[in-house]
């Protein structure tokens, strides 16, 4: 008796939990890379020389994402960070200086690469925007500085709350208050 109970402590509860959180859609989960040359004063570098350009692609479009996804983006760098940056979105990422750059449902790409890219990468596949992709960078020059990777599901436009969730998580893993070097994944 003693044993069966266990089993279906072990057994039963977890599924019951995975299954009620199934019910309440996915939770966004971000990973997030930091870079050596990294330090955790390059937002405030950056903001102290103007705006700080943040380029938004869609890879299932091809281009530049639409605006509803821009300006989300735009306001969960504004809201998610801890320095008086002022964040813009740019239709094309400058060369040279500090800048974020997003890529939505796009390709798998370095955040070394997407500092280095000017146009949208190619899409991987038709993914349609209720299951979302996130690759972000922020970058000095077009070298990654810091890169986050992460998905959702059950995103129906820009103003979701599961799209604004992964936004706000990615804004924060962009300028971690940590050295280089660490690597971690946080479901929020």
């Amino acid at each position: 008796m003693t044993v069966l109970r266990s089993v279906i402590a072990v057994v039963l509860v977890p599924c019951v939990l995975l299954g009620i959180l199934a019910a309440c859609g996915s939770v966004p989960r971000t990973q997030r890379d930091i870079s050596a040359l990294y330090n955790p004063s390059d937002l405030n570098l950056a903001a102290s020389r103007g705006t700080v350009p943040v380029v938004v692609f869609d890879g299932a479009g091809g281009g530049l994402a639409s605006d509803p996804l821009q300006q989300a983006a735009v306001a969960a760098l504004q809201s998610g960070t801890t320095t008086d940056a002022d964040f813009t979105a740019v239709p094309q990422a400058p060369s040279a200086g500090y800048k974020v750059v997003m890529l939505f449902n796009g390709p798998w790409v370095t955040g070394d690469a997407l500092c280095r890219t000017t146009t949208a990468p190619t899409a991987r596949s038709a993914e349609t925007m209720a299951s979302m992709h996130l690759m972000a960078a922020f970058c000095s020059d077009q070298r990654m500085l810091t890169e986050v990777e992460g998905f959702t599901d059950g995103v129906e436009s820009a103003d979701d709350p599961q799209l604004r969730s992964l936004l706000r998580q990615a804004a924060f893993d962009l300028f971690p208050a940590r050295d280089a070097g660490i690597h971690d994944v946080r479901p929020e």
